[in-house]
């Protein structure tokens, strides 16, 4: 771990294109920033990025505020936003199972699946969809990895609600 006692969490949002990691982190590291963790995709045309920063004591977050609107400015990004964690927050819990969804794309899926999870105080820790198979007979996927295991039977009864298959696994971890 890096030696610090300031932590940050760092979201940006712009159109796809190369450079935007590379500018982001070397504003980062103008002022000794360290990336602890990550996650960064390109979803619809549109690329984003979550880090959770360690910085030295002496951070001026100003400063770092400021460094890095002017890479999101130079690489044409459209959100960026830094705020400062506390260390109850700079905390994550740690996914112990899988919910697999698969069906008929309709909306409501998502927030069928979220609630009823929420209502029973399951955190989601991931959560990825997609759309795929044939125009006319789409079919969505979704994938949740969650911190404890859910109710399956609540779950199944959502399921058929929904009209989608759902399957619950526990989490099988691989090595980065």
């Amino acid at each position: 771990m890096f030696p610090c006692v300031r932590r940050f969490a760092l979201s940006a949002i712009g159109r796809d294109r190369p450079g935007i990691v590379a500018a982001v982190t070397r504003a980062l590291l103008v002022h000794r920033v360290n990336i602890e963790d990550s996650q960064m995709a390109v979803l619809g045309g549109q690329f984003s990025m979550m880090l959770v920063l360690a910085a030295p004591e002496d951070v001026d977050p100003d400063a770092l505020r400021g460094e890095l609107g002017t890479a999101a400015t130079e690489i044409g990004l459209t959100s960026l936003n830094l705020g400062e964690l506390d260390e109850e927050q700079a905390t994550s819990p740690e996914a112990t199972h899988v919910v697999s969804v698969y069906g008929v794309d309709h909306p409501g899926i998502v927030h069928a699946v979220a609630a009823a999870l929420a209502d029973e105080g399951t955190s989601i820790v991931d959560l990825r969809t997609q759309l795929s198979g044939a125009p006319d007979t789409p079919l969505y996927v979704l994938l949740i990895e969650v911190a404890g295991p859910p109710d399956e039977n609540r779950l199944r009864e959502l399921a058929r609600d929904q009209g989608v298959e759902l399957t619950v696994r526990p989490l099988e971890r691989d090595a980065l």
